[in-house]
Order: structure tokens, then C-alpha cells, then sequence
């Protein structure tokens, strides 16, 4: 992981040595912290929105491959490429989201991503066969019969797919709601320092409602009901969140609502 950071890290280096002759000019420099920033609400709302975003978004990449190991019985390595699957949506994601966010806005993409996102994680709960490679919308038709052994890779790669807007899209939207762009730096800076904090400890608490029961053979059996139930809550709850930030956005800018 070291040796794959440090090169893309030394391929983004000529990209940092080079720019407009602007940067080269000395420049006032910034404010680490911007108080005023904690009583401007769209501040607060696009903080808020982002932190319960985050307490969801990590946890399924967490837990995919336990759940496919410990639930569906799929093997060690299958269930490192379901990761794997969900990933690559994840890369095509990010690409669909900032098109389409180019027309309608970056904060009704972000919205729609978000909820799509919380619906499919409680659709999780629902998913109890195996075999992989299904297409997403012949897996839904067939989630009712108990006999038949589907795995959702599909449906893995399709919650990775809109599950990628949640990082590219908020750094998009955050100028919108930042009053003087001089402090657009700043003000990012503590808001994504706030939602690390979400990152942190999103996927841990969530482990921590995993329980293990043993079913009538023996076996130990392990429970992701509270995984799936807590990475579904809140992403919907960051979903309500953004609604009332694009609203308050929309009233305070007098704009429509593709912002």
C-alpha cells in the first residue's frame, strides 16, 4: 500500500510544480480556523449533512466480504472480489456522477445518491443466497424464492456505483454555500476535519452491533442486522439533512434547485 501511494504521489508532483504565474505571487496567507463559519447555517447544515453521510457511507466496504464469507458461504478469495466489484462501480460512479451533476447540479446529484445508497443498504438485509454475476434487475425478481442461490455482486457494484458521489460531490457544492470564496479553503478544511471524525468511527460502532448466535446444528451464526440497519439509517438521515440544505440554499441564493 506504501509503494502504490508513494507513486501516484510522485505522478501528482509535476501537477503541483505547474499553474498559471498567479501562484507564483505572494498571497495573503489563510486563517486555519474561521469562527464565523459555526453561525452561518448553510455551514451547518452542509457539516451535519456530510457527518451522517460518512457514519454510513464506510461500512459496507468493510463488511462485503465477512458478509459474503460468513453468510453466504462464499470462499476467502470470491469474496475479496465482490470487494473488488463494488470498487470498480465505485470508479465509474464517480465519472457518471460529476457528468450528471455538470446539468442538474452537483447538490440534487448528491441528494440522489445519497438515497439511493441508504435504500439499497437496507436492501442488504433482504439478501440471503449465493451465485455470483447476477444482473442486478434479474436479482430483484428473484430476492422472493427461497430456493434460488443468488449472490448481488450486481447489487454490490450498483450501491459502489452511486455510493461514489458521496466523496466526489461535496466538495463540489461547498462553494456554493461559501459567502466569500477567499475563505472556501478554510471553511472545507474544518468541514471535512468535523467529518473525519465520522469516517473514523462509522465503520467500528457499527462492528460493534454485529452478534453471533448458534442455529439448531451447532454452528455459529453471525447476525449483520444492526451493519446493515445503521449504514441504511444514516445515509437516509444525511439524505433528509441535504433536502433542508438545498432548500435553505435555494432561499437564501433565490435560486432554483439544480444547484
Amino acid at each position: 500500500m506504501g509503494v502504490i501511494a508513494l507513486g501516484i504521489a510522485l505522478l501528482s508532483f509535476p501537477a503541483l510544480l505547474s499553474g498559471p504565474s498567479m501562484l507564483t505571487q505572494p498571497r495573503k496567507a489563510r486563517k486555519l480556523v474561521d469562527t464565523s463559519a459555526f453561525k452561518d447555517r448553510l455551514f451547518i447544515l452542509f457539516t451535519c449533512s456530510s457527518f451522517l453521510t460518512f457514519l454510513g457511507y464506510m461500512v459496507p466496504y468493510f463488511y462485503i466480504p465477512t458478509y459474503a464469507q460468513d453468510r453466504l458461504g462464499v470462499s476467502e478469495s470470491s469474496s475479496l472480489y465482490i470487494l473488488v466489484i463494488s470498487i470498480a462501480g465505485s470508479f465509474f460512479g464517480r465519472l457518471v456522477c460529476g457528468y450528471v451533476a455538470h446539468y442538474v447540479g452537483s447538490m440534487l446529484t448528491w441528494i440522489v445518491c445519497s438515497l439511493v445508497s441508504g435504500i439499497l443498504s437496507l436492501c442488504w438485509i433482504s439478501i440471503e443466497s449465493e451465485k455470483p454475476f447476477i444482473a442486478f434487475s434479474v436479482l430483484w425478481g428473484k430476492l422472493g424464492l427461497p430456493h434460488h442461490r443468488v449472490l448481488p455482486s450486481s447489487w454490490l457494484t450498483i450501491a459502489g456505483f452511486f455510493s461514489a458521489g458521496l466523496v466526489t460531490l461535496p466538495g463540489s457544492c461547498f462553494p456554493n454555500i461559501c459567502p466569500d470564496l477567499s475563505l472556501l479553503g478554510t471553511r472545507l478544511g474544518m468541514s471535512w476535519g468535523i467529518c473525519s471524525i465520522a469516517s473514523l468511527i462509522g465503520a467500528p460502532i457499527a462492528g460493534a452491533l454485529l452478534r453471533t448466535s448458534i442455529s439448531s446444528n451447532g454452528t455459529p451464526v453471525i447476525n449483520f442486522l444492526g451493519v446493515q440497519v445503521w449504514s441504511g439509517v444514516f445515509l437516509l438521515l444525511g439524505s433528509a439533512w441535504l433536502v433542508v440544505l438545498l432548500i435553505a440554499t435555494a432561499r437564501q441564493q433565490k435560486k432554483g434547485i439544480f444547484i
